[in-house]
């Protein structure tokens, strides 16, 4: 399950298909190279990149109702501006700010 922006997959009758692929950021550093010295200096800047996380979704439905019920899928996550706060039941008390940007595909597995 996974709740995006306020709402709830469940609401819109998607399940997450596998546990996702934990992928940690990359910490970010200020790389300075001094002339004459060996390597480089890496000064710690407590930031971090942002990164992909992947779900893989099913949306259940009648095959009539299942183009609409991927457009609100789509709508769904497409319609939050900027970063929303995301949540899954695989981490339950863990949560990140996160934005989409797509791409949303679909793919008829049944049909």
């Amino acid at each position: 399950m996974i709740t995006w922006a306020g709402k709830n997959s469940k609401e819109l009758n998607i399940t997450v298909e596998r546990f996702p692929t934990r992928t940690r950021p990359t910490k970010k550093y200020n790389v300075i190279s001094v002339p004459g010295r060996n390597g480089d200096l890496h000064i710690d800047t407590g930031a971090y990149t942002n990164y992909m996380q992947p779900y893989d979704i099913g949306i259940k439905g009648a095959k009539k109702e299942l183009p609409k019920a991927a457009e609100a899928a789509a709508e769904w996550l497409y319609g939050a501006a900027g970063y929303q706060r995301l949540e899954d039941s695989y981490e339950p008390d863990v949560f990140r700010l996160a934005y989409f940007a797509g791409p949303f595909d679909v793919e008829n597995m049944l049909n």
